[in-house]
């Protein structure tokens, strides 16, 4: 079946892991990162963060998730 990149990078970046999970390679992975995600989302409810450390977080996860995003692009050119 011919993947679509572009849905691959849109999936991982919305919920990391998904894009591999819609890829088929690297589910092992693709279901850790989603698991990962859950457990931080939680975390982060849970704890008061204070303004300097949530500029900080956000600006990760942002450059995580495009990194996610791309891995799983060039995953899906691949498989082409």
């Amino acid at each position: 079946m011919k993947k679509r990149p572009w849905l691959a990078a849109l999936l991982n970046f919305v919920v990391p892991g998904l894009g591999y999970l819609y890829n088929g390679k690297r589910k092992f992975f693709g279901m850790v990162l989603i698991l990962v995600g859950i457990a931080s989302t939680i975390d982060m409810v849970y704890y008061d963060w204070s303004p300097p450390y949530t500029i900080l977080g956000i600006t990760s996860i942002f450059i995580m998730l495009l990194s996610f995003g791309y891995d799983a692009y060039q995953d899906a050119r691949t498989l082409k």
